[in-house]
């Protein structure tokens, strides 16, 4: 930690007059995926002088790297976003970085805290927002990628292609008013001879799993086949003729389904624990311990776990721009003294 606080003491003295009010571990440490070879990754919030805040030129982000041994134990990366990115990649883009920097906080993982971040700590709950769906974008295409059955892509253009038939005559409204359930004879005649499309019961009710994610038969066809679409697109080009993957990226894969876990557990839960729950898991998986299928399969099951708890989650879509300032004047005023 000292040698850590030296480096940034040293990167600071260049930017005069800023405060960095808030430094954590991030990357594998906080995650609890670490092996002996994991670099150390630093991410912080700063404030700006308030000369350079008034006159509104500074620095969005500000990047040190020791360059001593890149991507080993002995290496340090520091990131600072100042307070105003911060807050738009948490409330406006929900990226991964900023969500693991604000549920580091008041941690075994903090580094540095001060009175301003123990400010956003206080107001986390205020600043969740159901937009996880874009942080885990990156996971969407990894399953694309490594999704290895050529015949999942084969049953899944039947499928669309099945409900396309049934709803081609079917007007605009009919679209959106016409449900699976009046169909029902029929698809279950079509899926007899699929393996990946499948009914199934539960309490609430009989669904239709394509691909590991289900459809309730309440759905309109309008409905539905924007699903069936955007699930065929995100499979992209390499997975239409994939029949199997060579040479995968397991690191990448790992990442795909921690960002996963950690959508899920946000919005179902409304915060992130660390380490993740999941860390023995995807440590095995970053070291290639499971078969591309098996991780393929278990991403595209998490997915439509996450889709499921999007629907459900309480957490609002967007926040007002209003909480954003008064969280920014708030802060400020008690890093300038004002």
């Amino acid at each position: 930690m000292k040698r850590i606080l030296n480096f940034l003491e040293k990167t600071m003295e260049n930017y005069p007059g800023y405060e960095v009010i808030y430094l954590t571990q991030t990357g594998s440490v906080l995650h609890g995926t670490n092996t002996p070879n994991s670099d150390t990754d630093i991410k912080g919030i700063f404030l700006p002088s308030i000369e350079d805040m008034l006159k509104e030129k500074y620095p969005e982000v500000i990047y040190a790297c020791t360059n001593e041994d890149k991507n080993s134990n002995e290496d340090i990366d520091i990131e600072l976003f100042s307070l105003k990115k911060f807050l738009y990649l948490l409330t406006e883009r929900a990226e991964l970085n900023a969500y693991d920097i604000l549920f580091s906080m008041n941690s075994n993982f903090s580094i540095k805290e001060t009175e301003a971040s123990k400010i956003l700590f206080k107001e986390r709950k205020n600043l969740l927002v159901n937009k996880t769906l874009s942080f885990v974008g990156f996971a969407m295409s990894q399953a694309s990628k490594y999704s290895v059955k050529g015949e999942r892509v084969k049953e899944l253009e039947e499928v669309l292609k099945f409900f396309e038939s049934i709803s081609a005559s079917f007007t605009k409204r009919e679209m959106k008013s016409k449900k699976l359930k009046e169909f029902r004879p029929e698809i279950q005649e079509m899926i007899k001879d699929k393996n990946f499309v499948v009914e199934i019961e539960k309490e609430e009710g009989i669904y239709l799993s394509i691909l590991n994610r289900l459809h309730n038969y309440e759905n309109t066809f309008g409905h539905t086949l924007k699903l069936l679409k955007n699930v065929l697109n995100n499979y992209g080009v390499r997975a239409h003729k994939a029949k199997e993957c060579n040479g995968a990226d397991y690191k990448a894969m790992s990442h795909a389904l921690r960002a996963i876990y950690e959508a899920i557990e946000l919005l179902e839960t409304h915060r992130i624990q660390f380490p993740l729950k999941e860390a023995k898991f995807l440590k095995e998986v970053k070291l290639g311990k499971y078969s591309v299928e098996f991780v393929s399969n278990k991403m595209e099951e998490l997915l439509a776990e996450l889709e499921k708890a999007q629907e459900e989650t309480s957490l609002p879509k967007s926040i007002s721009f209003d909480i954003n300032l008064d969280l920014r004047l708030n802060i400020a005023k008690a890093v300038y003294k004002l």
